[in-house]
């Protein structure tokens, strides 16, 4: 059976008969199709700022999104030694990774049913000492 495209509740039903064209009672069952991925609505660091010199190279990253159970942050588009975990819309004290220049941190979601988002990326530029 192939699901229409629309997300939402699909219903089947089904009757029975047997040699001697007895029927049976008509039965049904349900599933909900989801196909619709999470959607990062916002990705920022440090509430969008160009640069950052905090000498610790902390930042504050702050997700805005629908649908989202899990989250997977990297500094690299691959995600490399990356890990799902509990969504959460806000990371306080996150440490960049590396040396000064520009900070590219790169997002996806995942929700309830496994559906996973687009990638969603943010920069800033860390600049330690002038």
């Amino acid at each position: 059976i192939i699901l229409s495209q629309a997300d939402g509740e699909k219903v089947f039903y089904a009757q029975f008969a047997d040699d001697a064209g007895n029927m049976s009672e008509i039965v049904s069952s349900s599933i909900i199709l989801d196909t619709t991925p999470p959607k990062v609505t916002s990705f920022k660091i440090n509430d969008g700022a160009e640069w950052t010199n905090h000498a610790e190279k902390k930042v504050n990253i702050a997700v805005d999104a629908e649908g989202a159970e899990e989250m997977m942050m990297s500094a690299t588009p691959g995600f490399e030694n990356a890990a799902w975990q509990p969504f959460n819309p806000l990371i306080s004290n996150f440490v960049l990774p590396g040396d000064d220049g520009e900070k590219v941190l790169f997002i996806k979601l995942k929700d309830e049913i496994g559906n996973i988002s687009r990638i969603a990326s943010a920069k800033i530029n860390l600049k330690r000492s002038f």
